[in-house]
């Protein structure tokens, strides 16, 4: 059977590499302290690839996705879950004039809290369980549904529909964001903030970034692409500075990438100079730097 992009349905795709799951069952257990060995389903490698029309790397076997207990587990862990996050202050930016808004991965419920403080009605759903009723029981409005499930119900009701992080994890993107424009009322606008392909987290080993837990890689150009393939137009972008609790990923991502490249690589990424880049950009410079998180307003047309 032919592999097709999973936004453009077409054979127009490029094999990146593969990877040992082995080695990401190992290196779940040392860097996040769990067991994921059942997530690949008995798969040996998952393969990444490249669609050659949107620029959107993707991983296969689908079934390899992270089950719902998977994400039981990380809500668990204190960090997963942030309370607050860059893009946040920049949806809100994008929702002043909206009245219903949903937001599709609303984990911990943080963001639904900052929309009802400013009284704007709004739902979230949420694929773990385990969020769900945690966030109901603060009295949240937050449902165990997909957005198919929603579309008898909610067809063009939205003003704006937000997803923050959760893009990556899905199986079907197109799908996805064919159900999402069809609850969104025309011009309304779909909020999306993803980890940011171009970003340090290219030169990074992150088993956070691989399947079980992330199916897709996004840039600006795949959101790009995605107005000939969609009734969307991109409104803008914006993208997050580096954050201080990011700081170390991003100096030993471009340390790996430079050491390889330079001759003189070696001296440069030092541990005496590894330390030096790290205070100076502790000190301020770290915002001039391109952070993790890509946020796009896509407005549906009409």
């Amino acid at each position: 059977m032919a592999i097709l992009s999973p936004l453009t349905q077409t054979p127009e795709i490029t094999f990146l590499e593969s990877i040992s799951t082995d080695q990401l069952i190992q290196d779940w257990r040392v860097k996040i302290g769990l067991d994921i060995a059942s997530e690949f389903r008995g798969h040996a490698t998952v393969d990444r690839y490249r669609c050659d029309r949107t620029g959107l790397e993707f991983f296969l076997p689908l079934e390899t996705a992270a089950s719902s207990d998977l994400y039981g587990q990380l809500m668990a862990l204190p960090w997963y879950y942030l309370g607050d996050k860059w893009e946040y202050a920049a949806a809100l930016k994008d929702l002043q004039q909206a009245q219903w808004v949903l937001e599709v991965g609303s984990g911990s419920g943080a963001f639904l809290k900052q929309l009802r403080d400013r009284g704007i009605s709004a739902m979230g759903i949420e694929y773990s369980e385990t969020a769900v009723a945690a966030t109901q029981a603060e009295g949240l409005r937050v449902e165990n549904k997909s957005l198919q499930d929603l579309r008898h119900d909610y067809d063009e009701q939205f003003d704006a529909i937000c997803s923050f992080q959760v893009l990556e994890h899905v199986v079907d993107p197109l799908g996805f964001l064919q159900a999402a424009l069809a609850l969104l009322k025309p011009g309304g606008r779909l909020l999306l903030a993803v980890p940011n392909q171009h970003s340090f987290l290219r030169h990074y080993y992150n088993v956070l970034d691989m399947p079980p837990h992330h199916m897709t890689h996004w840039c600006a150009g795949t959101f790009q692409a995605l107005t000939a393939l969609l009734p969307v137009r991109v409104e803008h972008f914006a993208y997050e500075y580096l954050a201080k609790y990011h700081i170390p990923y991003f100096i030993e991502g471009y340390a790996q990438y430079w050491h390889k490249r330079l001759p003189f690589g070696k001296w440069l990424t030092d541990r005496r100079g590894l330390a030096i880049y790290e205070t100076v950009l502790n000190l301020g410079l770290h915002r001039l730097c391109r952070g993790h998180t890509l946020y796009v307003c896509l407005i549906r047309e009409q």
